[in-house]
């Protein structure tokens, strides 16, 4: 029955009756619609954030401001093995002579090059 109705009119004729009726509502939007849509653009939702390859890769922000609790800023995900060694030093408590070990027999992949 609700579809009928629904079909009966176009979206923007029912978006303004049910805000008229302080019903909180709004269209399902794909993925590229909801983060090009004017209220994410006014939010600042879409953001950068800095990879070691790519450079910047595109970031979706917090939608929400915490008073007085500053946000982590933003980083791409890590390509394979960039952070292998740190985790081995910090975690594991491995010196560079057994990490260095590893990669010589292949356990681990050799340590990316850095960008110049």
């Amino acid at each position: 029955i609700l579809q009928r109705l629904f079909e009966a009119a176009p979206l923007a004729h029912w978006m303004e009756r049910l805000r008229a009726g302080g019903v909180p509502a709004g269209p399902i939007r794909s993925i590229a619609a909801a983060v090009n849509s004017p209220e994410a653009k006014e939010r600042g939702i879409l953001g950068q954030a800095p990879h070691s390859k790519a450079g910047t890769v595109p970031n979706l922000r917090l939608p929400l401001t915490l008073a007085g609790t500053p946000l982590v800023a933003p980083r791409g995900a890590p390509v394979l093995g960039e952070h292998t060694r740190a985790v081995l030093s910090d975690f594991l408590h491995y010196d560079c002579v057994r990490i260095a070990e590893l990669e010589r027999q292949g356990v681990i992949p050799p340590a990316p090059s850095m960008p110049s």
